[in-house]
């Protein structure tokens, strides 16, 4: 193992693009992913504030354009989990299972849009998560969609990080319109210092 590629966040180890297995994969894979080149930053803010405000043990998660997965797989180590990780880019679910592997656990992975997702998809579902999921305007009105009827079906909890674009602020300010809706501004330290901001509900 070469330390400077893997790390651990709240026990969960992640492995950076420089990785030798990583490399391994996309070396395999006929295209590059859009966007899952990496694990984001805002991805590991999230994991940080639920590892504060974690589940019930068994509780059902969707985590929405998961990329590597990475709250995911710490909610299913940590607090048994039960998670369909969604995202629309099938070349991320190989990076996923590498880190479930690495991390002794089970994520079930969707490709799927998240605008897709119907009633009886939320039905079972009590906490959905997310992270950079509103990175372009598009995408405003199938997030509010989502959570709307995310609600109406019993979600319990919604948290969705994001560095603070454009129409992440939109989303907030059309949900500040129809229910209740907490914007927390979170900083951690490591494995480098960075402030994003949680759409809670």
């Amino acid at each position: 193992m070469n330390i400077k590629n893997e790390y651990v966040v709240h026990g969960v180890k992640l492995l950076r693009p420089s990785d030798r297995r990583i490399r391994q994969i996309k070396r395999h894979q006929q295209r590059n992913t859009a966007h899952g080149n990496k694990i984001w930053l805002s991805s590991l803010v999230l994991m940080d504030f639920l590892a504060e405000e974690p589940p019930a043990p068994d509780t059902r998660v969707i985590e929405i354009g998961c990329g590597w997965g990475a709250p995911s797989v710490m909610l299913a180590k940590q607090f048994r989990s039960k998670i369909i990780a969604l995202d629309i880019d099938d070349a991320v679910e190989p990076l996923l299972r590498l880190h479930c592997e690495l991390n002794g656990c089970k994520v079930d992975f969707l490709r799927r849009d998240f605008g897709s997702l119907t009633r009886e998809d939320l039905a079972p579902c009590k906490l959905l998560i997310g992270s950079d999921i509103c990175f372009w305007d598009h995408l405003i009105d199938p997030a509010y969609n989502l959570i709307i009827t995310a609600q109406a079906m019993g979600t319990l909890k919604i948290a969705i990080a994001d560095p603070g674009r454009p129409p992440f602020w939109d989303l907030v300010n059309r949900l500040v319109k129809t229910t209740n809706v907490e914007v927390i501004t979170r900083t951690i330290y490591e494995p480098r210092k960075t402030r994003k901001f949680i759409l809670r509900l």
